[in-house]
């Protein structure tokens, strides 16, 4: 066997421990799940104070359409159903509240549609719940609304349903507090990711300005992950700044781009990887990107209902795309190139946030969901009613995070991507690959040819390539055979003459 074979099995080994790695934590390694303290349609909320409690537990079952003898039943809520399609109602009642108190109802979204009654009084509405998808309208809802004054009990009623989407159910928690202590934080959390919004798009921008003037790939794969980022967490964040500003957005539209777009950052993100320090051939990269452009046409494509449930394909195709990342930004450090460790930590803030959203998509997250730490909540089983401290750690990070890595790469960019050469300019580099063509030059020579054009050394190049320097040796003694040359600058004529 060859060195460059035994080096691509060396890399394709390397990836699927990686894969294997991320598909154990987010699929198979079971989440500690809270325990909820409502029992038979009741919760004690006498002890919440100036904090909040999630109204976790036992539910009553008022209706299921799912299986009608389940009502005067009770059910564990927050939960995903098995049977995702249908509609059911539930009802609750918190006793031990403090008269002297305010309270207040903060939900996530609870369903693709659901309705959230306090007594006779609806407070909370995500779109319109019904018994069957016609009677249905799905849209994403995040609210905190306050409750009557002077009540020491209430009984509160939930509608949900959904008919559109791979998970149905009530599976994400409703938090019973004080009401300064909700408003604040929903204020906040919503400030907090507008603001994120946008200086991931004021990033974007002078990452596209930097790619226009450096001719630099990975800029522009840069900008297109902060762009995409932007776009997620626009569409699919905790508080839905989409549907707060277009309340009327229709659902199918939203769900085709939030796939689309948000399916694509794994991808942007190796892109961006791969162009800093090498490690994959341009026909490997086309390669690795065909899946994620084919699961794109296939959203636009199919129907909503359709593709929502295949999500287990795209979360596949991501983590593929993670672990690829992870072993180019792990490969450059141990080899210490420039830079390779401070923009592997900000790597690391986008890869937990890749995990925490996959792990809220399989049903291990009932509260909050993209932020850098809430993989934390399934794994370790920090309480709930703690997670706001949680979720401003992650801003923070993510903020830092982000921040520190795009002044690296902004920066100091032109001392981690490859150096300015005669093929710089990409009509040029299209005017070599045709001379290595007519040279007859076979793919691997010509990648070969074209990075010594580069100012690579042979050490750098056998890096770059996953082989020996054995291996290069072999095949630039071919080019310059096929080239008919003797020396490397023999060679950077002929080239320079074509460019």
């Amino acid at each position: 066997m060859s060195d460059d074979h035994r080096a691509r099995r060396r890399i394709a080994v390397a990836a699927l421990a990686i894969l294997l790695f991320l598909v154990l934590l987010v699929f198979f390694i079971p989440g500690k799940k809270i325990e909820g303290p409502a029992l038979a349609g009741e919760i004690d909320a006498s002890g919440i104070g100036d904090q909040a409690i999630v109204l976790a537990g036992e539910w009553e079952i008022l209706e299921d359409g799912r299986d009608p003898g389940a009502a005067g039943g009770y059910a564990f809520l927050p939960g995903a159903w098995k049977d995702p399609y249908g509609y059911a109602a539930y009802r609750i009642r918190a006793i031990g509240l403090d008269p002297n108190r305010t309270y207040a109802l903060s939900t996530s979204y609870i369903d693709t549609s659901y309705r959230l009654w306090a007594g006779e009084r609806l407070l909370i509405a995500g779109g319109r719940p019904g018994r069957s998808a016609a009677e249905t309208v799905a849209a994403y809802k995040s609210e905190t609304k306050r409750l009557p004054e002077g009540i020491s009990e209430i009984e509160l009623k939930l509608e949900v349903a959904n008919f559109v989407h791979k998970r149905g159910g009530p599976y994400k928690g409703i938090l019973l507090g004080d009401a300064s202590y909700l408003e604040r934080y929903a204020s906040w959390s919503l400030v907090t990711e507008l603001v994120t919004i946008a200086i991931m798009i004021s990033l974007a921008g002078i990452a596209f300005l930097s790619a226009a003037l450096r001719k630099s790939p990975g800029s522009l794969c840069f900008g297109l992950m902060l762009i995409s980022g932007a776009v997620g967490l626009f569409t699919l964040s905790p508080d839905f700044p989409a549907f707060r500003f277009f309340p009327d957005l229709d659902w199918e539209s939203y769900a085709k781009s939030a796939y689309v777009i948000v399916y694509a950052v794994p991808l942007w993100l190796f892109l961006t990887a791969r162009s800093l320090f090498g490690g994959f051939s341009a026909r490997a990269t086309a390669l690795v990107s065909l899946p994620t452009a084919l699961l794109a046409l296939f959203a636009i494509a199919a129907p909503s209902r359709v593709f929502l449930a295949a999500d287990l394909v795209y979360q596949g195709n991501s983590l593929a795309l993670l672990a690829l990342a992870v072993l180019v930004f792990g490969r450059a450090v141990w080899k210490r190139y420039p830079y390779s460790k401070p923009l592997g930590l900000g790597f690391l803030t986008f890869l937990s946030i890749a995990l925490s959203v996959m792990l809220f998509n399989n049903d291990r997250i009932y509260r909050g969901g993209f932020s850098v730490l809430s993989f934390l909540y399934p794994l370790f089983g920090i309480d709930l009613s703690s997670s706001f401290a949680v979720d401003i750690a992650s801003y923070a990070i993510a903020l830092l995070g982000l921040n520190a890595f795009c002044v690296l790469f902004f920066v100091d960019a032109p001392k981690i991507e490859r150096p300015a050469s005669a093929l710089a300019e990409q009509e040029g580099r299209d005017k070599a690959k045709e001379k290595c063509e007519r040279m007859g030059l076979s793919p691997r020579e010509a990648e070969v040819a074209l990075l010594l054009l580069d100012g690579k050394r042979n050490k750098e190049i056998a890096e770059a390539l996953f082989v020996s320097e054995n291996t290069i040796k072999t095949h630039l003694a071919r080019i310059f055979s096929k080239a008919k040359v003797k020396a490397r600058s023999e060679l950077f004529a002929i080239f320079s003459r074509s460019a």
